[in-house]
């Protein structure tokens, strides 16, 4: 009883009153046990125990918690409030944490003493905390490397970042929740995705390669003709284009491969896949293909709140080489006519969005009676020169 009675003052989730009630007993000598020890409890002022006479006997109507020290005492507990600054104090003392660590670190103290998990993590744990707080240090600095840096995975980064390597792909939310508080990024709306997060800044689950259809050469010697080739991405440069009729980036793998068996038998077009959203490496591997064209780029993907960042996000890459993007059957029309319920509504556009070519279809995506979505694996593949 005084156990529960201590989890409900400690998680303050009971505005009213902390109050307990005598249950059945298993025995009357198991009644009279526990009544010799409420009356010495009550006796110290531990306990307030409230009665009433019934049928003649004095009954215990409630009992509320008093000297809330000697409760622990008695129990031989820690405060949880206690618990939750000792261990946070152990983070405090770490080294070179940013500036701004303490208002982070309080938060997590609050939800401690309340017994609270913080962002999935529980209390005490801070073993955890400090991993976590090294990866999110170590991911702000990767903002500040070159653009040419090769993708690392998830497991390798965590083990040079914090000396375990499984940390990372277990706690991303906790690791991009520190990251966004103790490193905010300079520009950005923050809407992307923890996963996409990392991929942005060059950590991926797996290393990707790049994998593109088209005419093209190595090292100037043309290559065969194939449906798709693959290459890893730091060998990208050695890649050289023909004169393509269009290049497509395309979301998804399935649709890659179609798309390059069944549109791009020919080789006239440069296709690459793009992997959902786009690793840094990736995105560079693209920037250095398209530049060496001038036809027109366009982007096929999901028509979803996923797809439609992801294409806004490309964009704004292409748009600082002087390339425009044009989104390939992502449209209102397709997503009415072939879409399926969304488990989420469309958030509000964000800012970033607000001048893309697909502006007008997030817009009309608020605007539906109820949330739709258009996988691409919906649709069959066609050419962007071909009239619909």
């Amino acid at each position: 009883m005084i156990d529960d009675l201590l989890i409900r003052l400690e998680s303050r989730a009971h505005e009213r009153r902390l109050l307990a009630y005598p249950g059945k007993f298993a025995s009357i000598a198991s009644e009279d046990d526990f009544m010799v020890r409420l009356k010495s409890l009550e006796a110290d002022g531990a306990l307030f125990v409230k009665r009433a006479r019934v049928d003649g006997v004095d009954m215990v109507v409630s009992i509320r918690p008093g000297d809330i020290a000697k409760l622990y005492a008695y129990r031989g507990r820690t405060s949880s409030r206690t618990l939750s600054l000792e261990a946070v104090d152990t983070i405090r003392a770490l080294p070179e944490l940013p500036p701004n660590a303490e208002w982070v670190l309080e938060l997590v103290e609050h939800a401690w003493s309340r017994n609270v998990a913080w962002s999935g993590l529980k209390p005490g744990d801070t073993k955890t905390l400090a991993a976590a707080l090294s990866l999110a240090k170590a991911l702000n600095g990767l903002r500040g490397q070159a653009g040419d840096l090769v993708s690392v995975d998830y497991r390798t980064f965590s083990r040079r970042s914090c000396g375990d390597s499984k940390v990372l792909e277990r706690r991303i939310r906790l690791v991009v929740e520190l990251l966004n508080r103790l490193y905010p990024a300079p520009v950005g709306d923050g809407s992307l995705d923890d996963v996409d997060v990392l991929a942005e800044l060059g950590v991926v689950k797996f290393p990707q390669p790049l994998l593109v259809s088209g005419t093209l050469s190595l090292d100037g010697v043309a290559l065969p003709s194939v449906p798709f080739i693959g290459l890893p991405t730091e060998q990208s440069f050695r890649l050289g284009v023909t004169h393509p009729s269009y290049v497509l980036l395309v979301e998804n793998f399935s649709s890659f491969i179609r798309h390059c068996r069944e549109v791009n038998d020919e080789s006239d077009a440069l296709v690459v896949y793009a992997g959902g959203f786009p690793a840094r490496a990736i995105l560079r591997s693209i920037l250095s293909l398209v530049v060496q064209t001038d036809c027109p780029i366009y982007h096929w993907g999901d028509v979803d709140q996923g797809g439609l960042r992801i294409f806004a996000y490309l964009e704004a890459a292409l748009q600082r080489v002087g390339r425009n993007l044009v989104p390939h059957l992502m449209t209102a029309e397709l997503l009415v006519h072939r879409g399926r319920p969304a488990n989420r509504p469309m958030p509000a556009m964000p800012r970033a969005v607000s001048k893309s070519a697909l502006s007008a279809l997030w817009s009309s995506m608020l605007n539906l009676p109820s949330p739709l979505e258009l996988e691409q694996e919906e649709l069959d593949p066609i050419s962007p020169l071909v009239e619909r």
